[in-house]
Parts: structure tokens; sequence; C-alpha cells
């Protein structure tokens, strides 16, 4: 009897903070190719916005990709999760996004995992937030714990941003990511060919897997803080502009908003907040008057976190003309410091 030999994929972990850009940048990974047949696993808030135009079908937490790819959101274990990836035994990459509250040096470990060997850590940072992020007095111990788990920093978002500006990003990265190459890199660029290989050559993966080794000794500190989340049912809305609006309102007292909402001629849209910022956009070809909810998710990052919540949630349903039980409004809070990260 023959025994197909077992396939290892490199894990590469992709981190940073809310709205860094982790999505964007994943997407471009997948349209780009060279990293060969890949395997997303996502673990967040809320739903990762997989580009529509890679998609290529959907059944329950799993997406088939036009690339032949595959793209799981699971809710068992971690380890059910990288077991499941293990006996399929067609990947060379596993990338995994990590939730912009919670620490990649925790998935790094799953590299020793059988089937699988160590990547790196990339982690994103948005070029106007990062400078404020690593000072902010109740979230900077989350972003500068971030970086310094880094192999690569991607700092992203600068298109518009002046130079000095990104020098600062720049700087700021260098400092908590003392040993880690730093791309800046824009929406729609090509990914260089150096970043490409640092991600896939084995000298890298070597590296990575030897940091793996010595993750325990990056410390993880105790704090008060939680991350609070709260995730809404929304009804039509009169327009996504309307919508972005009220989001806009809302904006200094959130960390991250995202989620679909659906106008009253039927047409979905795309809405996100990050760093402050409230975008819109229409998802190509996905019209269906009276389709009925979409969920949206707020996060918030304080003290008074929750409290934060419950407000925003009461301006949503005063600014849609509907009443906040009718929401159905769930929440919940994660000291993520405290909590283990190896479920999905």
């Amino acid at each position: 009897m023959t025994h197909t030999p077992l396939q290892t994929a490199r894990l590469i972990v992709l981190g940073g903070y809310l709205g860094a850009g982790k999505t964007t940048l994943l997407n471009a990974l997948l349209r780009d190719g060279r990293l060969g047949r890949t395997a997303v696993v996502v673990n967040d808030f809320g739903s990762v916005n997989i580009d529509a135009d890679l998609i290529e079908a959907v059944d329950d937490d799993v997406m088939q990709l036009t690339n032949g790819c595959i793209c799981c959101q699971i809710s068992t274990d971690m380890i059910d999760t990288m077991a499941v990836l293990a006996r399929m035994n067609r990947f060379d990459t596993v990338l995994c996004e990590v939730s912009g509250v919670g620490q990649p040096e925790r998935m790094r470990r799953w590299g020793d995992f059988p089937g699988f060997h160590s990547g790196p850590v990339v982690i994103v940072a948005n070029v106007t937030a990062i400078p404020r992020l690593v000072w902010d007095q109740y979230v900077s111990d989350v972003v500068t714990q971030q970086l310094g788990t880094a192999d690569i920093v991607v700092l992203s978002g600068g298109t518009v941003a002046p130079g000095a500006v990104r020098r600062q990003a720049a700087e700021v990265s260098a400092k908590f990511a003392s040993k880690a190459p730093v791309l800046e890199w824009t929406v729609g660029e090509t990914l260089p060919d150096w970043f490409i290989q640092a991600l896939v050559n084995e000298e890298a993966a070597a590296s990575a897997s030897e940091r793996a080794e010595g993750s325990l000794a990056v410390t993880v500190a105790e704090h008060n803080v939680a991350h609070a989340t709260v995730t809404v049912r929304l009804p039509t809305v009169t327009s996504a502009a309307h919508f972005a609006d009220t989001l806009t309102s809302l904006a200094p007292a959130l960390a991250r908003a995202k989620g679909h909402v659906r106008d009253t001629a039927g047409n979905l849209h795309s809405v996100q907040l990050a760093n402050r910022q409230v975008t819109h956009t229409e998802v190509p070809g996905n019209t269906s008057a009276g389709e009925g909810y979409t969920e949206f998710v707020l996060i918030a990052a304080e003290p008074g976190a929750m409290a934060a919540l419950r407000r925003a949630v009461e301006t949503i349903a005063q600014s849609l003309n509907v009443t906040v039980e009718s929401l159905g409004a769930s929440f919940s809070a994660q000291p993520e410091t405290t909590k283990s990260k190896e479920t999905l």
C-alpha cells in the first residue's frame, strides 16, 4: 500500500489593530497568487470581507474561492480547524487573520502543529493611526505587543498621507518592531518581490520557527480594559449615505465598525468605520429588495466601552426610527489579554 506523504503548509499570521487593513492585504495576497494553494482562516469579531470577485461559493462557514483556495471561519476549537486543514493535505500556505485585538504570537505557535511549519508574522499598521495608537492610554499595550511580534510590518493607507506622517509611522514601527523590515504599501499596487519572498523562503520560515519556540518569553500584560463588541440586526435603510452619517457621529466613541446595510432599492452596501473615518461602497451584483436584516458589528475600547456601545445602539435606533429592541443587539466584552485566542 502506498501512502501520500504529508505536505506541510507554511502558516503565515496576519495581525494588526482594528482597521489597520489586514483584510485588504489578505485580498491582495489572494489575488497575487504567488503563495500557491492557500487556505484562509479568520478569527475576528465580525465576518471577514473577502472581495466578491474572489468568492466562488459559500457553504456555511467555508467559502470556496475562485483560485481553488478556501476561506474558513469555523466556530469550533482551533485544534479541530488545523486538523481538518492538515488532513486535506493540499495547501502550500495557510493565511491566518487574527482579530484586531488579539495577539498574533499565540497563533504563531500553531506552526508546530503536525502538517504545518511556521511562516512569518505580518503586522499591518495604518499610517495615520499607528503614531497615535502606540501612545493611546487604553490600547497602547495591545498595539505595541502586536508590533513586537512582527517579522514584517506593512504600513497601509498612506496614499494621501503627507511625507512627514509616513516617516513618523515608519519610525514608530521601527521602534516597536525593531527586527522587522517595513513595507509601505498602497492598495492597488503590486506587492513587491522581496515581500513575497520573505513570506515563502525557507530561511524566513526557520527564523519564524525559532521565534515560535521562544514565544513564551513574550509577556502579555494584564489589564482591565475590555474591548467590547455589539452585533445588531439592521433593517432596510433609507440610504447607505444616511447610515454612514450616523456612524460618523459615533466615530469618536468607537474603535471599529463594519458590516452591510441594504437600502430601500435593494442594493447592498459595505459600510466600515476605521481610524475614525467612515466609508461605504456598494457591493456589485447584490440587489434583492425585501431581503430582510443585515448584521453590523460595533467595537469600543475603553473602560466605558460597554456604555459607549449601548449609546451607539440607541443612536442608530433613533436614526432608523426603530426601537432598540428591534435591533436584537448582542453584546460581549473581551479583556483580550487574559482570554485565549486559540479558538475561531
